[in-house]
């Protein structure tokens, strides 16, 4: 009689893998970009270059 298998076939949970898949899997990518644009843009009006562009006093 030949041995039973305990766990089958396990695989390792890769944090890095499982971070590219949330980020670049193809029903989550609008959001990413929403939300990458709006870091920009925050980015952008908080730096000096939006005063020289925005508002020129």
């Amino acid at each position: 009689m030949a041995p039973k298998r305990l766990g089958g076939s396990r695989r390792s949970y890769n944090p890095i893998t499982g971070l590219y898949n949330a980020f670049f899997v193809s029903e989550n990518a609008p959001i990413v970009r929403s939300v990458a644009a709006f870091g920009v843009a925050v980015t952008f009006l908080a730096s000096g270059f939006a005063g020289a562009i925005l508002c020129p006093e």
